[in-house]
């Protein structure tokens, strides 16, 4: 096989494009307008692939959420702060939409609270929290915007209690990822 430089193959092929413009734009004109004719037949054609590909689509968009779920979580978070009344909004809409759902989890929650035989008092939680100087788990110091709230290391759903021995304080954004799964962050190095 013969080889052709770089700079005589680009030449060679913009002598063919010279030679061939007319019938290029020829080509690409008559592509245009058989789109343009058939544009409702693709359009349905597209809507059925869409159709048939749906289940292929979606567990190949979880597998690339799962692959890079840092990413997405980081612009969520972004995307978040950019608009945040927008959010807010979007959740006390969806709160109202839901309100029995909202209740249902309430009445749940009071129930487990109930059920727990062992609880901590007011004093047990402000004498736990001289111990803490910021949140164990992303290690913010505490101020007006990042304030502490009670998190149960044994969630109640995993049958833990609420006495002060399973209670650790968490900010807000961390409480909810932990969500009822066992986690503990130790004190040690928060202790002021």
């Amino acid at each position: 096989m013969k080889k052709i430089c770089s700079h005589c193959d680009y030449l060679r092929g913009k002598a063919t494009r010279e030679k061939n413009s007319e019938q290029q734009i020829a080509y690409r004109k008559s592509i245009q307008r058989w789109h343009e004719e058939h544009r409702d037949e693709r359009n349905r054609q597209a809507r059925e692939r869409r159709v048939l590909n749906i289940e292929n689509a979606l567990k190949k968009e979880a597998a690339r959420r799962e692959k890079s779920r840092e990413s997405f979580r980081e612009a969520s978070r972004r995307y978040g702060e950019r608009h945040r009344e927008e959010c807010r909004k979007r959740s006390r809409d969806y709160q109202r939409r839901n309100l029995e759902i909202f209740k249902m989890h309430a009445r749940e929650r009071r129930e487990l609270l109930r059920k727990c035989t062992l609880h901590h008092t007011d004093e047990q939680w402000r004498e736990l929290l001289k111990r803490y100087i910021a949140c164990p788990s992303c290690h913010r110091k505490w101020n007006e915007k990042i304030k502490p709230t009670r998190d149960h290391i044994i969630p109640l759903t995993a049958g833990g209690n609420d006495n002060i021995e399973n209670i650790q304080p968490l900010c807000l954004t961390c409480n909810v990822r932990k969500h009822n799964k066992l986690v503990f962050d130790s004190p040690a190095q928060f202790v002021s």
